[in-house]
């Protein structure tokens, strides 16, 4: 990954701001996204167990005080442990960079191609395409 170039006098349009905003929303998805997945996956580990399932299929929550406070004992927060499925729990930190990854780069194709007119406008935009790094 090479560095972001310095662009001296650059003056984005709206369409660009809003483009700008696009990407950063997407960002906080994936920031969230993150966040999500790793609460579900210790929720499935440590909490699993206090989760019934009522005979008319609703599941509800036994005793709640937030899942009796994370449930079960030793035995059954190591035998969680070692048949969660972790290949799947990383995989899918990896698989949300990269569908991230792959719109900030649609996103900033596209208004590469919108703004030929402008050389600053598309420098930013193929530089921002090709994952450049801020120094």
């Amino acid at each position: 990954m090479k560095y972001c170039p310095a662009i001296v006098g650059l003056k984005l349009d709206e369409k660009s701001l809003i483009a700008i905003d696009n990407i950063n929303d997407i960002h906080n998805v994936m920031k969230l996204g993150k966040v999500t997945i790793l609460i579900g996956q210790l929720l499935s580990i440590f909490a699993g167990n206090a989760v019934k399932t009522s005979s008319s299929g609703i599941r509800l929550m036994e005793d709640t005080l937030a899942w009796r406070v994370v449930s079960s004992n030793q035995a059954q927060n190591g035998w969680a442990i070692t048949q969660s499925n972790w290949e799947y729990f990383f995989s899918s930190f990896g698989s949300l960079d990269r569908h991230g990854r792959r719109q900030i780069e649609t996103i900033a194709g596209i208004e590469a191609y919108r703004t030929w007119e402008d050389p600053k406008q598309q420098v930013f935009w193929r530089s921002i395409h090709d994952g450049c790094k801020v120094k």
